[in-house]
Order: structure tokens, then sequence, then C-alpha cells
């Protein structure tokens, strides 16, 4: 089974079929650190400040990792003594990770651990939550390979939380992978199957080819489990021809190691045992250049190879093999590693009639087992899922709570500004509603008013017109009487009789006519201008008589008012029609009351 940790470019991967872990950090500083060693050491010399130095010296450290351990780590110590008596805290996380990745590969994983707890103690105060997350992931995974899977899976599941809260989904595919192992560990193999499922899915989407490849190969791990060695075995070659493209010859070497198991599981001993020899040959071919802690991978292929020959009855061989794989695992306290080769050499020691050797390993083996099952580790495994899995509904719950809340409350926000637009719009239409009713009344007041005040000088005018009428027949009369006077008898009043006559006329002539223009102007104010507008060629005597039309007056009372005749009358309204460009039927009364 392979589980993965990505930390800056420091890929660190673990295998181990039939619950044997094989912890395999590689470093991946081939491109990043291929500096020459001279130009780093002058880099060193030729920084000015201390944090310049320390990170001149981590560079050192990191580029003498695939060459020389003791060099990078004497590098490392610099970097973190200078760190320290400056109190460059800034450089604290980088300089414990460094220190940790050192430690792994010289087998140290205790002391890795203190380094990488240190680390991650650091990226959390300065809440740098990506490096955070790498660094949990590498705790988990050094927890799993010392069979701490509580621990482990505590840590795991802390890079999940923080990088769900983040957004970030760089290290989802390794937590997801090595979440799977736990699943695996603890035989829920339908669960670890999901779980490597989605970490495929994320290494395939970020065209993660080396991640993938180990993806793969622990789905087929788990059909391997499930007997179903067909699928198993073509999920393993696929991740070999990924392994392969890519160079990946320590992950090459782990696929052969479970297509051995593969074998195994199918009863072909001699090709499984093949099939180890020459996944330990690609691992020493290439170890130098992997940089990788030999004594996880070898107490694996060792332990493989035991079983093997121990299967083929080649008994003293596979004690010796076996023998060599119980010792490398009991270095690296991989208590599952330590059991099932101590099951096996059990067998082989009883098979070879040495009962009390046979007797003390499988002790040792039902000693082991018991560490790797014991209850309450389990009862902790069991809590943290739930613990997890309670949080993250929590989370979910309290999260929807809100989204409610807020939905909640913008409604609430949306109905009380409909409300209050609302009432600001029936407020505003009401205002509108009165201030358009009072004009509409004050306009028809005004209207009225008008109309009344027309009425009333309309009605002025007609009464002034009926006393100028009365007063005008009245004169008539007199200057009838005066007339008839028998003047024989009284010839000398004659002159003063018709001057009298004359004076009475022409006096109340032009005094009614002051008095008509007046009224009627002041009752059709712009008649004169509107009808000469027009009609420019109008005279006085025709205005009048359009005046006495307008009134609707009939040609007796004009006639009373003008001393004309009946006769003379109907002649000017004729030629008044013939100036006004009208037809014999046309209305001479209508056209000029248009004006």
């Amino acid at each position: 089974m392979i589980f993965n940790y990505t930390r800056g470019q420091f890929r660190s991967g673990y295998a181990f079929p039939r619950l044997i872990l094989i912890l395999a950090f590689i470093t991946c500083y081939h491109s990043g650190y291929s500096i020459n060693l001279d130009s780093l050491r002058n880099l060193t010399l030729k920084s000015n400040t201390i944090p310049e130095k320390i990170n001149a010296y981590l560079m050192l450290s990191k580029a003498f990792r695939k060459s020389n351990l003791d060099s990078a780590y004497f590098y490392a110590l610099k970097s973190f003594s200078m760190a320290e008596a400056e109190k460059e805290k800034a450089s604290y996380a980088e300089v414990y990770g460094n220190l940790g990745d050192i430690a792994v590969m010289k087998d140290s994983l205790v002391m890795a651990l203190a380094y990488y707890n240190q680390a991650a103690q650091l990226y959390q105060e300065k809440q740098n939550y990506r490096e955070l997350v790498k660094v949990l992931v590498v705790l988990g995974n050094i927890n799993l390979v010392m069979e701490n899977v509580p621990e482990a899976l505590d840590r795991y599941l802390q890079g999940v939380q923080i990088s769900e809260e983040h957004n970030d989904r760089s290290s989802l595919g390794n937590l997801y992978n090595n979440i799977g192992i736990v699943y695996y560990q603890t035989n829920e193999k339908q669960d670890a199957l999901e779980y490597y499922s989605k970490a495929s899915k994320i290494f395939e989407e970020n065209h993660d080819s080396l991640n993938f490849a180990i993806s793969l190969q622990n789905i087929g791990i788990i059909y391997t489990f499930f007997t179903k060695l067909d699928i198993a075995r073509s999920y393993f070659e696929n991740s070999l021809n990924i392994s392969r493209k890519i160079h990946a010859y320590s992950q090459v070497a782990n696929t052969y190691q479970n297509m051995g198991d593969l074998e195994e599981r199918a009863g072909n001993y001699r090709k499984a045992l093949d099939i180890y020899e020459e996944s330990l040959e690609i691992y020493k071919m290439h170890e130098l250049n992997e940089s990788a802690p030999p004594s996880i991978f070898y107490s694996q292929v060792y332990g493989n190879i035991g079983k093997a020959l121990y299967n083929l009855n080649q008994n003293d061989k596979a004690i010796e093999y076996l023998k060599k794989g119980y010792n490398l695992a009991e270095q690296t306290h991989s208590y599952s590693a330590m059991s099932i080769t101590a099951l096996y050499l059990s067998k082989a020691y009883q098979k070879s009639n040495d009962y009390k050797s046979a007797y003390f390993n499988y002790q040792l083996y039902k000693q082991f087992t018991d560490s790797v099952n014991n209850v309450p580790g389990l009862q902790k495994l069991i809590r943290l899922q739930m613990k997890y899995q309670s949080d993250k509904k929590m989370k979910e719950q309290v999260l929807e709570q809100k989204v409610k809340d807020l939905r909640q409350k913008r409604l609430q926000i949306l109905y009380i500004s409909l409300f209050i637009t609302s009432l600001m719009i029936a407020v505003v239409m009401f205002l509108l509603f009165r201030l358009q009713k009072n004009k509409m009344k004050n306009v028809k007041l005004e209207s009225q008013n008008l109309h009344n005040e027309l009425d009333f000088k309309n009605k002025e005018l007609t009464t002034n017109i009926m006393y100028l009428l009365k007063k005008n027949e009245f004169i008539i009369t007199i200057s009838e009487k005066l007339r008839k006077v028998d003047l024989v008898q009284h010839p000398e009043l004659e002159p003063l009789i018709r001057e009298v006559i004359q004076e009475l006329e022409a006096g109340s002539s032009m005094e009614k006519w002051k008095e008509f223009e007046i009224r009627f102007q002041d009752v059709h104010k712009d008649f004169y201008q509107k009808l000469t507008a027009k009609h420019p060629d109008l005279t006085t005597n025709d205005l009048r008589l359009c005046a006495f039309i307008r009134l609707n007056m009939n040609t007796k009372e004009v006639a009373a008012i003008t001393y004309q005749s009946v006769n003379s009358l109907v002649v000017a309204r004729s030629r008044l029609k013939q100036k006004l460009n009208l037809s014999k039927d046309d209305s001479l009364t209508t056209y000029i009351s248009s004006f």
C-alpha cells in the first residue's frame, strides 16, 4: 500500500501489502537543487544578512541529501543553530522541516516526529495553512508506519479539516489516499476503496503522474484483497507503466512487491519469488538516486522473499530472509511487519523441528498482533472518526443554519423594503391624487368663476345693449315728435328743433358706441385682433357689424343701435360675407362666433 506526502518539492510514499508498511521518502530536488556545491558555498559567504545565510545553509543541506546525508545534516544543524542564536523565528518552520526530512532519510523516525511537530506548531502560529497541512500529512505517515493508527488518522483529519476550511485542494489527494490506508488497516476495505478512488480522481485532474500511479496501485491492492485478481493486475500494470515513464524506480519496486503478493494469493509462489527478487534488484540499482531510507523497504522485501521461499519449501533460505526482514522492521517499530515475519519464522522453525525457536517466534507474533490490534487504539480510532464526522456534520448544519438565517434576514429586509416602498408609493400617490384633486377643484372653481364672470359680463353687456336700445328708441321717439311739431305757426323754431334733433342723434350715437366698445372688449378679449389678423381689409363699420353678430343680435336690434334701416343692414351683411370669403351656404354667425 502506498501513501503520499508532498512538502515543497519533497514527495514521500509508503507501501505495504498485507498491512506491511514501507516508508519511502523520495527527494525530488534533482531539478531544484542541481546547483554546483561550490556555488552554494560561495552563496553562504556572500550573504549579507542572517536570513540570507540561513537560507543558503538550507539550500546546501538539501543539495547534499541525495549524495551525503551527513553533510546534509551538518548544514541543517548550521541553519538551525544560526536561526536559534539570532532568534530568527521566520526561518524556524523551514529549518525544522528540513531536519525532519533528513531524520526520516536516516531512519530516525522518532526524531523526525519531534522535528515535524515543531514545524507544524510554527506553521500554525504563522497561519501558513498550506505548509501546515503538508507537515500534518507526513506526521500522519510516520505515525502510520510506527503503527500508531489513531494518531495518524487524527493528523490526516486535521489536514482535511484545514484544507476544506481554506478551500485548498493541493494536499487533499494525499490526505484521501492516506485515510484510505487507515481504513485498509482497520479492515474497512470498501471505505478504503472509496477514498483511494477520490484520491485517484484528484491526482488525474492535477496531472500528478507519480501520485496517480500510487493511487492506482492502492486500488489494485484492494481488489487483490477482494480476490478480484484480474482487475487488481490491470491496476498494477497501469501503475507500473506510469512509474516507468517518469523513472520513479522506488514506485516501480513497490508495485512489483504488490504484484508478487498477488501471485502468492494465486498460489504462484515461484512467480511471486521472481517478482520480489526483481523488485529488490531495481531498488538496489537506483537506491543512491532515490535517497530513500533502506531499512523499511528491505524489511518488507526480505520478509516477502522469506515467505515465498517458505511456500517453496526452501526452509533454510526462508529463515535467513525472514530474520533479515524482522530485524529491519524492529528498527522502525513496524509491529505489523514484525508480526507477520515472526509468524512465518515460527512456521519455518517448526518445519525444521526447532520447536523452541518456533514457540518463541509464535509468542512474538501474538505479542505484536495484539499491539497492532489493541482495543484501546481501535476505540480511539473509532472515536476520532466519529468526532470528525460529527464535527463535519455540525459545521455543515451551522453553515446551513447561517445560510437559512441569512436568507430569512434578506427576505425580511426585502419584505420591509417592499412594504416601505409600497407605503411611500401609496403616500406619494395619495398626495399626488390630493394635489391633482385640489388642482382640478381649483381649475374647476376658477373655470366656474370665469364662466360666472363671463356670464355676468355677458348679462351686463346685454343689459347695456338693451338699455342703449331703449334709449335710442326713446331718442328716436322724441326726434319723431319734434319733427311733427307744427312749424307753420312757429317758423322761427324750425332751425332750433332741427339742431336739437341732430345733436340728440349725434351725441347718442357716439356715446352708445363708446360704451359698447368698452363692454364688448372686456367680454370678448382679442376678438378684433384675431379677426383683423385674418381679414385686415375690414373697415370699422364692418368690425362693428361683426361684433353685433358675435353677440347674436338680429338685424332689427342692430338697426336700432346704428340708426340704419333693415334693408341697409341686409346689404351690409351680404358685403361682409363676401369680404370674409364665405359662400352663400356658409353661416356668417357661425363663422364669426369661431373668433
